[in-house]
């Protein structure tokens, strides 16, 4: 665990142990709580725009997850993390399509092999390995709707949340991403940057 804490650091992370903004914890502690009452097993992350960082809100939602006793995967979708060569570099090749790098006790970020990437399909297949290692797989979807490939990629998940920054993410660009997603399987925004 030590090695992946410091790859997060060294990516400008905080690890799923320190302590985060008390905003972003309340927010995650009640997403949390909703998907556990929902039963969902696997959340889509998607940022507003290009100044929201869902990586943080993924590792804290999963850290809450955790200490609720779930086992959680947080899948860094496009492998874009800044750690995300390191933790690859540092795994043993095992013919699987993700690393698997455990942040603590119960809470893993799962990292696409960079030389297998493959957008909606390595995703499909990364799901389809790790589904029944975790309770829940948070899964981080940054990037996808450059690709074009956001939509599909919600109906692989049995939820999403939009992830959008205080005072910042103008409401008519969540609308449009509301807009454009599944109803049916939204949870809402997740409200970071309050502090």
């Amino acid at each position: 665990m030590d090695r992946v804490t410091e790859a997060l650091r060294a990516a400008g992370l905080r690890s799923p142990a320190e302590v985060q903004p008390p905003d972003l914890r309340v927010e995650c502690t009640r997403l949390a709580r909703l998907l556990r009452e929902r039963a969902l097993h696997t959340l889509g992350m998607y940022p507003a725009g290009d100044d929201v960082a869902v990586a943080p809100a993924a590792l804290e939602l999963g850290r809450s997850l955790a200490e609720q006793g779930s086992v959680v995967g947080v899948v860094d979708a496009a492998a874009g993390w800044p750690c995300a060569a390191t933790l690859e570099r540092d795994a043993r090749a095992d013919g699987r399509a993700a690393v698997t790098s455990w942040a603590r006790e119960r809470l893993a970020v799962l990292t696409p092999r960079v030389a297998r990437r493959g957008g909606l399909e390595q995703l499909r297949e990364v799901l389809g390995q790790e589904s029944r290692a975790f309770d829940h797989l948070l899964v981080d979807l940054t990037g996808y709707e450059r690709r074009g490939e956001h939509l599909a990629a919600s109906e692989l998940l049995h939820g999403w949340v939009l992830v959008v920054r205080s005072g910042r993410t103008k409401a008519r660009l969540a609308r449009r991403w509301l807009r454009h997603l599944p109803e049916a399987s939204r949870l809402g925004l997740l409200l970071v940057g309050t502090t």
